[in-house]
């Protein structure tokens, strides 16, 4: 694998939503002492308005972030087997920019688009 780092703005941010009326789960790749991690965080909003980490999360190295996608897909299909998450309805990836400010404004204005 190339290493490209020197010209990759870290973090990524790949996923995020609402948990609750405060806080936000960002999923993202990211760099800590010079290794590569993939980190699923909770974040809160501090007094000015800026997003802050949260101490509730998980980070891995790189390596790991294939059986973790394997690990959550065989804890969906489990899930939805024994009819605990039915309701949740899968979400296609955004595929143009427009499409994830569209979601990034609903999820800002709890729902409401301008």
């Amino acid at each position: 694998m190339p290493d490209d780092s020197s010209a990759t703005a870290y973090p990524i941010v790949i996923a995020e939503w609402q948990r609750n009326s405060r806080e936000i789960i960002r999923i993202a790749l990211d760099q800590y002492k010079g290794r590569d991690i993939v980190d699923a965080r909770a974040w809160w909003r501090n007094e000015d308005g800026n997003w802050r980490p949260g101490r509730n999360g998980l980070t891995l190295s790189l390596k790991h972030l294939p059986s973790l996608a394997e690990g959550l897909g065989d804890a969906v299909r489990r899930a939805r087997q024994l009819g605990i998450i039915e309701g949740v309805e899968y979400r296609p990836k955004d595929r143009t920019a427009a499409e994830r400010q569209r979601r990034y404004r609903q999820r800002r204005n709890g729902g409401v688009t301008a």
